[in-house]
């Protein structure tokens, strides 16, 4: 009875290798029909496991072998030369069957540097948390630079010194305020900000392998670089009010004026506005971009630039109508019969660079 037991085991593991034998051979048929006539491509494999900081003279004698494989699935960067890699170490551990493509082996002075040593000379890390909104709709990328935008809460409204009563004119101003679509009114902080990283991704740097395509992010911890006397001020402002504007190559820094106290008493929007309608001027998108548009403005929102008033200038100044306590003097009319208000030349008026984020008090 043993002996037939062991019999039928026998057989049994004998079918089994017999199977799988067959299946194997099948398969390594599947994929001769598959490569037959492919082209085929040489790339540099990895054939035994390769460390981290293995340099790259040694592992092209002991763990890199030339292997062909089908052209269609050859990485646009793999190594063509093994002397891509001399001089260079491994950036992190690679395992068996692994192309070797570009960016494998690195520097080693590139590998040992920490992230304050990619900081030029002069600079410190801000690191502010925003959404993917905030992070130019997820498009952000470490290496880019950025306008840096900031949304205020809300506008001051006049207040009466004590004993007094606020101007008509001050009044209309509070009322248009109340009325106003532009409820978190913004202006930039800081243009042409430099990105730095972007959670724990650095940005590029000489010799890196760059990803082709765009990368689209969750928004995440963005830290920039800045001079420490920037850093402070952009640390005095919450992260929940920033938000990051990507631009274009060869942007210049400009001045934009906020919105005006003219739009507020206006309380026309730019699309109903003749001299606007659109972001790109009256002449549309193509018009602007060929250059032929007429009456194209880089800051639609200027109403009146002939008008230096403190508080068209500055919406955010301080409320009160006592100008030695932060707020603005009596108003008067122009000749479009717009209010103005001057806040003072005295240097105790709210404006907008000395209080920009008077609390109206």
């Amino acid at each position: 009875m043993t002996s037939r037991r062991t019999f039928i085991l026998i057989v049994a593991i004998a079918i089994g290798a017999l199977a799988a034998y067959v299946l194997w051979s099948y398969i390594q048929g599947v994929e001769d029909d598959l490569n037959q006539g492919a082209e085929r491509a040489a790339v540099y494999m990895v054939v035994t496991e390769i460390p981290e900081d293995t340099r790259g003279d040694d592992a092209r004698r002991t763990s890199i072998e030339l292997r062909e494989i089908p052209n269609d699935i050859k990485p646009a960067n793999a190594v063509t030369e093994l002397s891509q890699i001399d001089g260079k170490v491994a950036a992190s551990t690679m395992v068996a069957n692994e192309i070797v493509k570009v960016g494998d082996f690195i520097d080693p002075v590139v590998k040992q540097t920490s992230f304050s040593d990619l900081l030029p000379e002069g600079m410190v890390t801000v690191s502010l948390s925003v959404n993917r909104v905030a992070a130019a709709g997820g498009f952000l990328a470490p290496g880019d630079e950025a306008n840096m935008m900031i949304l205020h809460d809300g506008w001051n409204e006049a207040v009466a010194a004590e004993g007094e009563e606020l101007s008509e004119d001050e009044k209309e101003l509070n009322e248009a305020i109340e009325e106003t679509i532009y409820q978190q009114p913004a202006r930039y902080f800081y243009q042409k900000v430099k990105i730095m990283a972007i959670d724990d991704r650095l940005a590029p740097r000489a010799g890196d392998a760059v990803a082709e395509g765009v990368t689209v992010t969750g928004g995440g911890i963005i830290t920039i670089a800045a001079p420490p006397a920037a850093a402070l001020k952009i640390m005095s402002v919450p992260s929940a009010s920033v938000v990051f504007n990507l631009l274009p190559d060869g942007y210049e820094a400009q001045v934009f004026d906020p919105v005006t106290a003219e739009e507020l008493l206006d309380g026309r929007l730019p699309g109903e506005i003749e001299e606007f309608l659109t972001p790109y001027g009256p002449e549309g998108w193509d018009a602007f971009i060929d250059g032929d548009g007429e009456g194209v403005d880089t800051d639609p929102l200027a109403f009146d630039p002939d008008n230096d008033s403190s508080i068209a200038d500055s919406p955010f100044g301080g409320g009160s109508s006592d100008s030695g306590n932060g707020g603005t003097e009596e108003p008067a009319a122009d000749e479009s019969g717009d209010a103005t208000v001057d806040s003072g030349s005295d240097g105790e008026g709210a404006g907008t660079e000395d209080n920009p984020f008077a609390d109206g008090e």
